[in-house]
């Protein structure tokens, strides 16, 4: 797993404000429904965004995780309150290691933490010990980049079209399992992080996914609603709508 978040902990936050971050939640929280009064662990945490959201939105307890040192001393200076009231923890893991929390949870959030398995035994890595700290009947969201079975050139078309929701970037290597991507996060062209990750088969995460015993495996059909459209004006969504640049995947113990 990278650590190159160590470097773009303080700039982060910023991506928060970019109209494809706004479309990404709305998304995330419908994948993920309810969670009035349970216990969420998020993966991949970062500044703790969806740690806060998922305390937002009902859940009683929420544990966040991070190999970036960097990153989870950013997510304790934004949540303080959190932390104060005993409603969030955090610890550092690598999630294709192991998950180093006691307990399992009824809702797994991994938000921008599948991009980075660069192989199919990374990602079965991953789903091994997702699953681990899933209880029977709970839900994992994992949010990540889009799968891809096209070519290269679909790859780069896909990724020319992103920039008004604050995300560009390009392929630099093609691998087995799909393609690594330069990422660039910014508005008006002006970067305010960038990050190289992966954009893999829709297979890859599916095989994982079954191959530890999770089921109803889905990729969510991405929606913008009322409420954006108003703000950024009824077509602005449709590309993302058509071809978004991030994907919602599912799965239940």
């Amino acid at each position: 797993m990278p650590t190159q978040y160590d470097s773009l902990a303080s700039d982060y936050p910023d991506i928060q404000n970019l109209p494809g971050a706004a479309i990404e939640e709305i998304n995330v929280h419908a994948a993920i429904g309810s969670v009035e009064g349970v216990r969420c662990l998020d993966l991949a945490c970062g500044d703790g965004h969806f740690s806060r959201l998922l305390l937002e939105w009902g859940a009683n307890e929420v544990v966040g995780a991070d190999i970036s040192q960097a990153m989870l001393e950013q997510a304790a200076k934004l949540s303080r309150l959190e932390i104060s009231r005993g409603q969030l923890r955090l610890i550092k893991s690598d999630v294709s290691k192991s998950i180093d929390v006691d307990g399992e949870f009824d809702i797994i959030l991994a938000s921008w933490l599948l991009n980075y398995a660069p192989d199919q035994e990374t990602m079965n890595d991953m789903f091994r010990n997702i699953q681990s700290k899933l209880k029977a009947g709970g839900k994992f969201v994992g949010l990540t980049t889009p799968p891809q079975s096209g070519t290269r050139v679909d790859v780069e078309a896909h990724l020319s079209k992103n920039m008004k929701y604050g995300c560009w970037g390009h392929v630099t290597k093609e691998i087995e399992a799909g393609f690594q991507v330069h990422n660039v996060l910014g508005t008006g062209g002006t970067p305010i992080v960038e990050i190289d990750n992966f954009y893999l088969r829709p297979e890859v995460y599916e095989r994982a996914a079954t191959k530890n015993n999770l089921h109803d495996c889905e990729w969510k059909k991405v929606f913008a609603t009322d409420g954006l459209k108003a703000t950024y004006g009824e077509a602005f969504w449709d590309d993302c709508v058509e071809d978004p640049h991030f994907a919602v995947f599912s799965a239940s113990k």
